[in-house]
């Protein structure tokens, strides 16, 4: 096979085997729906932020590094096993399975920290994100002293839980990575299939110009296509004559 293609090459390609493609990603979109329907559970969100300092003062450098240090050290705080510890107990989850559960992102000369708690059930991580939010704040103030730390929501009032992905997402997600590997196999297919599959092949294969080409579909369509009779053609019928005559045709 030539290892060159052009945008042509690969349209035909996709047309000679399109039936692998289509095999394949019908094979790896049914399979994300067993997945989605049956195996996968929804993971569902809770999102708590907390603001470290005053946002309506302006700052001087020296204040701008403190807060900066306060950012950092709260992020460590929140997955502290102080803070761990304490929402274990009124939970009733284990350290290690809260602190899998919770996210901390926090953009760039930002004042507020966004705790993200995941979990299968909305109602778990609806009470964990109150309850590390609510020992933070509480833990910061009576341990360190640190006054101008403040949830912007409040923990004892239902948090909007959010749905991760969904089964339309995975659905997608799973048509398109079908389409690509039905592609991918087919041009693998074309890579390792040594067969010649154009005239132009076998011109360059051989170095002569071809005379003509034979259409042996439409040879075997035509012959399956006239009727039995029963009756020998003319020449099958004298060519027999002239057997039994003993007569030999040169």
């Amino acid at each position: 096979m030539n290892e060159k293609m052009d945008v042509s090459g690969f349209l035909k390609v996709m047309k000679r085997r399109y039936v692998s493609i289509l095999s394949v990603t019908m094979g790896v979109f049914l399979l994300s729906v067993v997945v989605s329907m049956f195996v996968m559970k929804p993971t569902y969100e809770v999102n708590e932020n907390l603001v470290i300092g005053n946002l309506n003062k302006t700052e001087e450098y020296s204040e701008t590094q403190q807060l900066n240090m306060l950012l950092a050290s709260t992020i460590d705080f929140i997955k502290s096993p102080s803070v761990l510890n304490e929402v274990s107990r009124e939970s009733g989850l284990s350290s290690e399975q809260i602190n899998e559960m919770i996210i901390i992102r926090n953009t760039e000369d930002s004042q507020i920290i966004n705790v993200i708690v995941r979990d299968e059930n909305p109602e778990t991580a609806e009470v964990v994100s109150g309850l590390i939010a609510k020992t933070t704040v509480d833990k910061m103030t009576s341990v360190f002293g640190v006054q101008d730390i403040v949830a912007l929501d409040d923990p004892t009032e239902n948090s909007q839980v959010q749905q991760v992905g969904g089964v339309l997402l995975n659905l997608s997600i799973g048509l398109v990575v079908g389409l690509l590997a039905g592609i991918g196999v087919a041009m693998f297919r074309e890579h390792t299939d040594d067969s010649l599959q154009t005239s132009k092949e076998i011109e360059a294969l051989l170095g002569v110009p071809l005379l003509g080409e034979i259409d042996m579909k439409e040879k075997v369509r035509g012959r399956s296509s006239r009727p039995y009779t029963g009756v020998q053609p003319e020449n099958d019928v004298e060519a027999m004559k002239r057997k039994k005559r003993g007569e030999v045709s040169v």
